[in-house]
């Protein structure tokens, strides 16, 4: 797999009003999916607490962004457990196999 030469995310000039409508754009379409609860997922399973904490918009404390279930110690080990066992089977997968997985999570990510 040839890996192409890095280089920066290109900069947005917000002197242009087609930037500064998409961002504005981009942002309508992010508010509508405030304020959802996620729960935990350990090894493909979903796990719902009781107990939650929430996310607030650094530049609005009143706003919040969304509220997560808390992880428990049962959970947190249950999690490392899973992670180590994950781990006997991703530490043999190639280098460039893994390389791939996650250049296609950066793709994902970049929309």
């Amino acid at each position: 797999m040839k890996v192409k030469a890095f280089k920066n995310e290109p900069i947005n000039d917000f002197s242009i009003k087609s930037n500064v409508d998409k961002q504005k754009k981009a942002l309508q379409e992010v508010r509508t999916k405030l304020g959802k609860t996620y729960n935990l997922f350990i090894g493909g399973k979903e796990y719902q607490t009781e107990n939650k904490f929430n996310s607030y918009n650094p530049s609005n404390k009143d706003e919040v962004i969304a509220s997560f279930s808390k992880g428990t110690v049962d959970l947190v080990n249950l999690a490392v457990e899973t992670a180590y066992n994950k781990f006997q089977d991703w530490q043999y997968v190639s280098a460039e196999k893994k390389s791939q997985i996650l250049f296609k999570a950066a793709s994902i990510a970049r929309k």
